[in-house]
C-alpha cells in the first residue's frame, strides 16, 4: 500500500492463523457491503473462523495497487470491524481448549463412582495411577495411565513446537 503509515496506539497482536481468519472476515464484510450497495439481499456475516481459516498471507510485492475506491472501502470496513475483531480474538483466546481424540472426535471428561468387591480397593490402590483417599480408605481414585518419562519429554517437545 502506498502512503504514510501511522502508529495508532494500543493494538492486538495476532498469530498468523488468527490474522488469516480476521482477514477472511474483513473480505467477507467488504463483499457483503458491495452486494448490499448493488441491491442484492443482505447475507449475515459468519463468525470469524478461528482455527478453520485457510492461509491468506500478505502479498507485499503486488505490482498492481488496488484502486483508491477499494482502499477507501476496505479502510472503512476495517475501521468499523476492528473493535469487534479484537473482542472476538479475546473471546477465542479465553475459551477453554476443545478436548478431542487423536482422530479429532470430541472427548467428554466425566467422574464416575464404581462399586467394587471387598478387598479390591486395596489391590487397585497398589497399582500405578491409583490413589487411596486418606479420609475414606475404601475410596480409590484412578488418575489414568502414567506416561513414561521418555514419552512425556517427546510429547512436551511436540506441544511446544506448535
Amino acid at each position: 500500500m502506498d502512503g504514510i503509515w501511522r502508529s495508532t496506539g494500543a493494538g492486538v497482536r495476532l498469530s498468523p492463523a488468527e490474522a488469516d481468519a480476521a482477514a477472511g472476515s474483513l473480505d467477507e464484510a467488504a463483499l457483503a457491503m458491495l452486494q448490499g450497495l448493488a441491491g442484492e439481499p443482505e447475507v449475515p456475516l459468519a463468525p470469524i473462523p478461528f482455527g478453520h481459516a485457510g492461509p491468506r498471507g500478505v502479498y507485499a510485492d503486488d505490482p498492481e495497487p488496488v484502486s483508491a475506491e477499494m482502499a477507501g472501502l476496505m479502510g472503512k470496513v476495517a475501521g468499523a470491524m476492528i473493535a469487534g475483531i479484537a473482542a472476538d480474538v479475546d473471546r477465542y483466546r479465553a475459551a477453554p481448549p476443545a478436548v478431542a481424540s487423536t482422530d479429532g472426535d470430541p472427548v467428554c471428561l466425566f467422574t464416575a463412582a464404581i462399586a467394587v468387591e471387598e478387598g479390591t480397593a486395596g489391590k487397585l490402590a497398589a497399582r500405578p495411577g491409583f490413589d487411596r483417599d486418606s479420609d475414606e480408605p475404601d475410596r480409590v481414585t484412578w488418575w489414568g495411565a502414567l506416561i513414561p518419562d521418555s514419552q512425556h519429554e517427546a510429547m512436551t517437545a511436540e506441544a511446544m513446537a506448535c
